[in-house]
Parts: structure tokens; sequence; C-alpha cells
């Protein structure tokens, strides 16, 4: 069984690798994706589990071609 440091340095390095993801997106993912992690703060907050789907759309405009995005729901359940 971990102790509380070793949980730390254990999720400090998942932690780390989204901080280093985050930071190579463009600035509106990088909003959409802080709120979708704050939306996961808020969950834990209330000792909540949840669900994580894949979602692809694809956009069409009349300035570019097809833009696909992927993007990311959260789903609120206690499992």
């Amino acid at each position: 069984m971990l102790t509380a440091p070793e949980k730390y340095r254990k999720a400090s390095i998942q932690i780390a690798k989204l901080a280093e993801l985050l930071s190579e997106v463009s600035q509106f993912s990088l909003e959409r994706r802080i709120c979708q992690l704050q939306q996961i703060v808020d969950l834990w907050g209330k000792k909540k589990d949840f669900l994580i789907e894949e979602i692809e759309t694809v956009e069409t405009r009349c300035i570019m071609d097809h833009v696909v995005k992927t993007e990311c729901a959260i789903s609120a359940d206690t499992v």
C-alpha cells in the first residue's frame, strides 16, 4: 500500500504529462481542456467517479475545408 507522499508523487508524474500536452495546444483547445480538468476536480471533490467518452465531430466552414475535431465529454456517474 502506498503512503500519501508516494501517491502524491505518482499522481504528480501524470499531472506533469498533462501540463506538457496542454502547453502544446491552441488557446481555444487549452481553455476547453482546462474546463474539462476542472470538471474532474469538481467531481472528485464530491467523491464521484465519471466516464470519459471520445466524441468525433466533423465541421464544415466556408473559409476552410473540413475540420475534424476530437472532443471529450465527461459524464458524471457514481460508480
